[in-house]
């Protein structure tokens, strides 16, 4: 991972690519914290680990995430 963000939308579904509009398949819910894999114009490609250890890719629009912010930061 390059990075950290957390979904800061409802819910925000995990694309095939950067400029895809999907509403099916995976997606993510607010709060969730992910790692970041890629960036492409604002988009992210993230990867989220479930608590079966399961492993969740895709892309996630800029406007659907927010850089994690570090204690004491």
């Amino acid at each position: 991972w390059i990075g950290l963000v957390t979904v800061a939308v409802d819910k925000a579904w995990l694309q095939k690519t950067p400029d895809a509009k999907s509403t099916r398949g995976a997606y993510i819910v607010k709060g969730d914290v992910v790692g970041v894999l890629a960036l492409k114009d604002g988009a992210a490609k993230v990867e989220f680990v479930d608590g079966d250890n399961r492993s969740f890719m895709g892309w996630i629009g800029q406007d659907q995430y927010a850089r994690v912010k570090m204690p004491g930061g």
